[in-house]
């Protein structure tokens, strides 16, 4: 409306007007709240899909990790389990070479084979504790 149009209106016609524009000013801003809360919503979602991300990455390093250290403790029973063997065949050796008797190389024998079963068991249920207690976390 120009100027000089609304000179030629009543009061009564400026004041509906006037209602008619609060009217679609309160829409407006029902509207704006609406979009700003919708907004504010998508931004938290945003923030925590990422806070997820992350965590889901620090989670696959933890696990990674203790795979490792797993790994590598049932490396070194290994290692120390051929260490025993080699001790345990020079042990013969020299026992047999002082005592050919066949009683004490059975009897070295199922020792060092019990002690290899204890330790190589002790590693697996080690290990698969680890794992289990990596998998926990």
């Amino acid at each position: 409306m120009t100027d000089k149009e609304l000179k030629r209106l009543n009061r009564r016609e400026l004041l509906e007007i006037l209602i008619m524009q609060m009217e679609e000013n309160e829409k407006l801003r029902i509207q704006l709240e609406a979009a700003n809360k919708e907004l504010e919503n998508r931004t938290i979602i945003s923030s925590r899909a990422g806070s997820i991300a992350q965590a889901a990455l620090q989670l696959n390093n933890i696990f990674e990790d203790a795979e490792n250290a797993a790994k590598q403790y049932l490396d070194s029973i290994r290692v120390m389990e051929e260490e025993l063997r080699k001790k345990h065949i020079a042990l013969d050796n020299d026992t047999l070479a002082e005592n050919s008797s066949a009683e004490v190389m059975d009897e070295n024998e199922s020792e060092l084979e019990n002690i290899n079963n204890d330790t190589l068991s002790d590693a697996e249920k080690t290990a698969e504790q680890c794992i289990c207690d990596s998998d926990n976390n």
